[in-house]
């Protein structure tokens, strides 16, 4: 009898030093898988994903002026009650236009900075806005994919997801911005980029399981 007692309690102390492993090797990788970095090259198309701005857009502009590129595109992401400003006469440059405004200013020329129509919600929208472009624009064959150190890895899954639906290959480069001060081996001393982290993994999980299959 004591034995058939002690079974259970040992197999429920091996299932909890199982997930203490897990848990530990978690914490201790997801800052660094989390993250792509990648040593930016000539490309043919910069391509800026919203959202942290202006970091994103800053770090576009600083490879346009270093000779990475001679293009970026952004995605039109989804701006509400634009309709509401518009019988208010309220004319200032709202989503992907304000990027494309901070770009100029930092001496890219305004026809270098292409707006691609959509109405994006999610990365998952912009990889298709783009993919869509790609499609017309047949002299792109390389892309420099800006965006934040946390948002970088899952973000070129989903690019590269849906850029193999092309009938040719793009060579995607991740560079995440310079300006970025997230930190992929104490991420958990911050508050910020803690949240950053448990967004990103539950986000990531879901590429995996879901939204994957429909790029």
């Amino acid at each position: 009898m004591k034995r058939q007692r002690r079974r259970p309690l040992k197999i429920l102390g091996s299932v909890l030093l199982l997930l203490l492993a897990v848990f530990l090797l978690y914490f201790f990788t997801i800052g660094s898988t989390l993250v792509r970095e990648e040593e930016a090259q000539k490309a043919d198309a910069i391509v800026v994903l919203l959202g942290s701005e202006p970091e994103r857009i800053i770090e576009a502009a600083y490879l346009y002026r270093e000779g990475f590129s001679e293009r970026i595109i952004i995605a039109e992401t989804l701006v509400e009650h634009q309709d509401i400003l518009a019988e208010e006469n309220v004319t200032v440059p709202l989503g992907a236009e304000a990027v494309r405004e901070i770009a100029i200013q930092m001496q890219v020329p305004s026809e270098a900075v292409v707006i691609v129509p959509a109405a994006t919600e999610s990365t998952q929208d912009e990889a298709l806005a783009v993919r869509s472009y790609l499609e017309t624009e047949t002299e792109i064959n390389s892309i420099l994919l800006v965006t934040s150190k946390s948002h970088s890895y899952r973000s070129s899954l989903i690019f590269e997801r849906a850029l193999s639906r092309l009938e040719r290959d793009i060579e995607l480069t991740s560079v995440p911005s310079r300006l970025d001060d997230f930190d992929s081996t104490a991420w958990y001393r911050d508050r910020e980029q803690t949240g950053e982290v448990v967004s990103e993994t539950i986000k990531l999980i879901n590429f995996w399981l879901f939204e994957r299959w429909s790029l």
